[in-house]
């Protein structure tokens, strides 16, 4: 499979389990950003499987939301995206967090959510109190269940939540990870759909 140069870059790290899973991984989409400070390469990747040690890496779950043939897009004071989603919190599991934040962010619930990918976050300095040298954001994808605008947060982040045909999404000007996770939550959805009708 295909996968970024960013790991051989640092030899000197002892994370084998995680960088061989990375090593395994499809490479989608990469990019160096400053956060609060701190400097990412932010790398994408295609895979089902969850990564070793997930409790220790994964700091953000994220989820695709599909209905029909459309997908549900997060407008922020910046952009748009399609990856709502945030941190994880103390006690919870990975579903857990995708669900709440889903519901803060956007007001809508999804049936059973699948694993299509993560983001790999390498850092070059600690920048606590995310794991340093390595976190990962978990990708997944969903078919929208329903709606309930009273769970959405009035004041977050979040400007709105809206579902677009897929067909008419350059006008959102998404950015290239957006459009690298779309196709393969797609596959992903529309084969579990086969597989249900069996």
């Amino acid at each position: 499979m295909n996968t970024s140069s960013s790991i051989s870059e640092h030899p000197e790290e002892t994370h084998t389990e995680l960088l061989s899973y990375v090593q395994r991984s499809s490479f989608l989409h990469q990019r160096d950003v400053t956060w609060g400070g701190a400097q990412l390469r932010i790398t994408s990747y295609a895979n089902q499987e969850l990564p070793p040690q997930a409790k220790d890496y994964v700091t953000s779950v994220r989820c695709l939301v599909l209905r029909e043939n459309e997908v549900l897009a997060i407008q922020d004071p910046h952009s748009y995206h399609l990856l709502p989603g945030g941190h994880c919190e103390a006690g919870e599991t990975f579903e857990q967090t995708l669900r709440r934040e889903l519901q803060e962010e956007s007001g809508w619930t999804v049936q059973t959510p699948y694993l299509i990918g993560f983001r790999h976050l390498l850092q070059a300095y600690p920048y606590p109190p995310y794991p340093y040298p390595h976190n990962l954001h978990l990708i997944y994808c969903a078919l929208a269940d329903s709606y309930h605008p009273d769970m959405r947060e009035v004041d977050g982040y979040e400007l709105g939540a809206a579902f677009y045909p897929i067909n008419q999404l350059e006008a959102l000007a998404l950015g290239p990870e957006d459009r690298a996770y779309l196709p393969l939550a797609l596959a992903c959805l529309e084969g579990r759909t086969s597989q249900e009708r069996r």
